[in-house]
């Protein structure tokens, strides 16, 4: 019998033991019962695990455990290995420098209680400067590369979900339950596209996606990607993993007014990044004799 509802899931990279303790935090003042988190650490450190033991209660167990350092998509797997194990189907993600609202969990957990059909739900997540915002945040389709996403307060229907803050249902997708480790960041490249590349095969296989905005995320921006520096580069890489995904851009607004003179400046960083990443991919090809 299935003890938990849902195992959440953070894992930590590089991000400070203070900017994850925020997280675990706000994990902590969650509504509700049926939930472990789990914390996958890629940089061990005996202080962040005594703080994780620290915040485990009876209402929300929290574990700690270090895997190597690879990338956020081979830690997003291990965590629904660990759910496997655990025989829970629903697992949520939360990155480390998030805070969630009390009803982030339970909002999410109900869309896929409600809707059979659906495999991924999104939350609404916004933005928490740490410092002031660059000018060129201020375009909503830059907003879309800083891991955010408001389409309002309803249940709705989308083509994806924003790594910030979601779920998926693994026992619905089955072998399907897992994320590209081609895609997504690693080794301090802002790889992407990960959970877009999921929400595609889920959406291929007649599963149903949705965003749900009563599950709120506050997405913390730290000072150093609040620079057009870190703007451009994320851009490059957002080019890159398009290109790897395949498709077409698909930022949750077009362009709009003043916002195509932001769009016009980030092309170059872009397009110069789809085609490393075309280029990348045609030499994995002539590489692998399986493509022969």
């Amino acid at each position: 019998m299935k003890q938990d509802l849902a195992l959440i899931c953070l894992t930590r990279f590089d991000e400070t033991n203070e900017l994850v303790q925020e997280a675990l935090e706000s994990l902590s003042a969650l509504d509700g019962s049926g939930f472990t988190a789990c914390v996958f650490d890629q940089k061990p450190d005996s202080k962040l695990e005594q703080v994780v033991i620290s915040l485990s209660t009876d209402k929300l167990p929290m574990v700690y455990r270090t895997i190597p350092a690879r990338s956020l998509s081979y830690a997003r797997n291990c965590a629904i290995q660990a759910a496997v194990d655990m025989d829970v189907d629903i697992v949520l993600y939360i990155d480390a420098d998030a805070l969630v609202d009390p009803s982030w969990a339970k909002s999410l957990c109900s869309a896929f209680q409600e809707d059979t059909k659906c495999a991924l739900v999104g939350a609404r997540i916004l933005a928490h400067w740490r410092v002031t915002p660059p000018l060129l945040s201020k375009a909503r389709f830059v907003r879309d590369q800083f891991s955010l996403l408001d389409l309002g307060t309803e249940r709705r229907a989308y083509h994806r979900v924003v790594g910030a803050g979601f779920g998926l249902h693994r026992g619905r997708l089955g072998s399907d339950a897992r994320f590209d480790e081609t895609l997504g960041r690693r080794e301090g490249r802002l790889f992407s596209g990960e959970e877009t590349e999921l929400c595609a095969r889920a959406s291929a296989a007649g599963w149903n996606v949705l965003y749900e905005g009563k599950a709120l995320v506050h997405h913390q921006i730290m000072a150093e990607r609040a620079s057009t520096l870190w703007i451009m580069k994320r851009f490059f890489y957002a080019g890159w993993s398009r290109a790897r995904v395949g498709g077409a851009p698909s930022p949750s607004t077009r362009p709009a007014g003043a916002e195509w003179l932001a769009a016009a400046f980030l092309a170059l960083p872009y397009f110069y990044g789809y085609l490393m990443g075309r280029k990348g991919d045609r030499r994995s090809r002539a590489n692998d004799p399986k493509s022969v």
